[in-house]
């Protein structure tokens, strides 16, 4: 495989065209930005909420207890998924949205949201033939990052429709 050859600073198309507007587009960086944004905003809210009904479950605190007291258990208890305001918890939501809408992104990246699928390296017959498309590797990075969530999500989508059996396995290992 060859690396791609840079002239001046310049990356080029397969038909040897350079490429002058290599940067993507506002609303390709904007709403995954915003996605994230309220992701953030969600997940802020709903650990607030968790924290402020387990302190009321379990009493206030002493500000300063003593050694031995400090490793007593707060109740409160983290998890890898968190309801929705206004929805049951018992449905994942979030589990299935860290699932599915990576996968939609992927798709988005690499094939809808362009004319054609995104290859890595020049086709056969081409000027560039075995190069790689500068133009293209943006892409696939920005798609290197979406595996992650969906493992994130598969691994919790079963469990997270069960959150009494996630603080029974979570306090009784």
């Amino acid at each position: 495989m060859m690396a791609e050859v840079h002239h001046g600073g310049m990356t080029f198309y397969c038909d040897g065209v350079p490429i002058t507007d290599a940067s993507g587009n506002w609303i390709g960086h904007v709403w995954p930005g915003l996605i994230m944004f309220f992701w953030g905003l969600h997940w802020s809210f709903a650990i607030a909420r968790r924290y402020h009904a387990t302190k009321q479950q379990h009493g206030r605190q002493d500000p300063n207890p003593s050694p031995s007291k400090q490793l007593e258990p707060s109740g409160f208890q983290s998890s890898s998924t968190l309801p929705f305001l206004l929805l049951p918890k018992a449905w994942p939501i979030e589990a299935y949205a860290k699932t599915f809408l990576p996968m939609l992104a992927i798709s988005l990246e690499l094939y809808f949201a362009h004319s054609s699928y995104r290859f890595i390296l020049c086709p056969s017959g081409s000027v560039r033939e075995g190069h790689l498309v500068g133009d293209h590797l943006a892409n696939w990075a920005h798609t290197a990052t979406y595996p992650g969530f969906i493992i994130s999500g598969e691994s919790t989508r079963g469990s997270s429709a069960d959150p009494a059996r996630i603080a029974g396995s979570a306090r009784h290992p």
